[in-house]
């Protein structure tokens, strides 16, 4: 690019500050390069002005291997619009990079290679840097998700045979979840059984108001605070009033989270809350970093079922690395902003990502798609329903970045039961199963069940097989409702 290195001002394993001049025009630039994962935040950009300034330079040149925050992304466009400032400071994003080192004959033209995986689809090309060779990787899509990848030389093009690619999935671990596909061996292709993976699953309820499993929609009562909170903060989305994207069911085991998240996508369905699409998974089914793209798959074809989408649109996700990148996601996304719609995707039971150290990529994942939803701003929301009471080491990787996304996610608090909402769910047991309790028995299932939801309804599931007449009521409440018995 014409320009002299005269000092490094600081050299580390991810970042580079050097201070250049211009070979043909007297000039002094002021470059930082950052090889960093996670999104760049506003202050990298005020403290490159800054130096800019201190060292008197021209401008300053920022460099990066990954997108800016919201935050970030805001600074860079108020830049600009400044004809001062836009003078002084330049963003080199990684698109920017690829076609610096295209120009230069660094790397090939990935655009170039596409012709070789003919009839394959693929959606994504990454280039990958190490310290032994850079490689593109493409990504070749089945049944609308990444299964499995092919590489090539960086710099030639050449196809890299399975020994050559191994040590890919070591260098990103979210392409763990891929398989190898041979281009040097076409005879293999068809004797390639295809990539299986076990589908994301659903939350389901329970097949009757009895089943301890989440309550149906049907049998479900109060929480009626939560839900309209909730409720309002999906409106508040849509219709642009905030700017966050990410909100977090929380409370203790056996609060009612999976149930409320059923309930929540239930009235989603009855247009009882406007204009969305509402998707519920359950984490437990997660055994790589592909689930969270087949879930956010899952979240687009519920939402051609609710006819937000056209059912012609194929909404394929390309990429493990940047899902939201992938064109036909990208055009589905602003035809459901042109219409005012808005997507809901919430993971429930996603403590399980804590508890399994394997999991810990898809965690990542999950995290990475929160930050680009939230630097985005687009018509997607991502719910989380997890237990407070789980106990996470501070060692544990997750730790941290479970609590520095903290500030980017809205908290709704699932309470004990009230007594309106104890009474609700008696009253509902009853008509169920066509029985009435005696006030005395009501009044102790009051007392007994200590607003805990869980024990309410072992309580009433106990009680009411128990007592076929009035009579045998006053029985149960001598012995103490047999709780002894109930929990043996």
């Amino acid at each position: 690019m014409r320009l002299k290195v005269v000092q490094r001002l600081r050299f580390t394993g991810m970042e580079i500050d050097l201070l250049a001049r211009g070979e043909d025009q007297p000039r002094t630039i002021l470059v930082e390069c950052k090889a960093h994962r996670d999104p760049l935040a506003a202050d990298v950009i005020s403290k490159l002005l800054g130096n800019v300034e201190i060292r008197n330079a021209e401008a300053g040149w920022l460099f990066s291997t990954s997108d800016l925050t919201k935050d970030g992304r805001g600074q860079w466009e108020a830049i600009q619009d400044n004809p001062r400032l836009v003078k002084k400071f330049t963003w080199y994003h990684p698109e920017n990079i690829i076609d610096i080192l295209v120009s230069q004959r660094a790397v090939a033209d990935c655009s170039s290679l596409n012709h070789r995986l003919t009839p394959y689809v693929v959606d994504d090309w990454t280039l990958i840097v190490s310290p032994s060779r850079i490689v593109w990787l493409a990504q070749i899509i089945e049944d609308g998700l990444p299964t499995k990848f092919t590489a090539f030389d960086g710099p030639t093009g050449k196809p890299l045979d399975l020994a050559e690619s191994s040590t890919i999935p070591k260098i990103l671990p979210r392409f763990e979840a891929l398989s190898y596909f041979s281009l040097s061996a076409p005879s293999l292709v068809e004797a390639e059984a295809r990539t299986i993976r076990g589908p994301v699953a659903p939350v389901i309820s329970g097949d009757a108001w009895d089943d301890l499993r989440p309550a149906r929609p049907t049998d479900f009562a109060g929480r009626d605070d939560v839900i309209t909170d909730v409720s309002h903060f999906i409106d508040s989305v849509r219709i642009e009033e905030t700017s966050t994207r990410t909100f977090a069911v929380q409370a203790p085991s056996g609060m009612g989270k999976s149930s409320l998240v059923l309930k929540l996508s239930d009235l989603a369905r009855r247009n009882k809350i406007s204009q969305c699409s509402f998707t519920a998974v359950d984490t437990r089914s997660a055994t790589n970093s592909a689930f969270v793209c087949e879930a956010i798959r899952a979240a687009f074809l519920d939402a051609q079922k609710r006819k937000l989408l056209p059912t012609e649109m194929e909404c394929r996700v390309g990429s493990l690395r940047d899902p939201l990148d992938s064109p036909d996601l990208e055009r589905a996304l602003k035809l459901i902003k042109d219409k005012g719609w808005t997507i809901v995707l919430v993971f429930d039971q996603f403590e399980e990502l804590f508890a399994k150290e394997d999991l810990f990529e898809t965690f990542n994942a999950v995290k990475d798609l929160s930050l680009d939803i939230d630097a985005r701003q687009i018509p997607f929301i991502l719910g989380f329903a997890w237990k407070t009471d789980v106990s996470l080491p501070q060692q544990h990787p997750a730790y941290h970045l479970w609590h520095e996304l903290s500030d980017r996610r809205k908290p709704f608090k699932v309470r004990e039961f009230a007594k309106r909402d104890i009474v609700q769910i008696i009253t509902k047991a009853e008509k169920s199963i066509k029985k009435s309790l005696s006030p005395a028995v009501r009044g102790r299932l009051l007392e007994q069940c200590q607003g805990l939801p869980w024990l309410l309804k072992k309580l009433l599931v106990h009680v009411l097989k128990r007592v076929p007449t009035v009579e045998s009521q006053y029985l149960l409440l001598k012995r103490e409702l047999d709780v002894e018995h109930l929990f043996k």
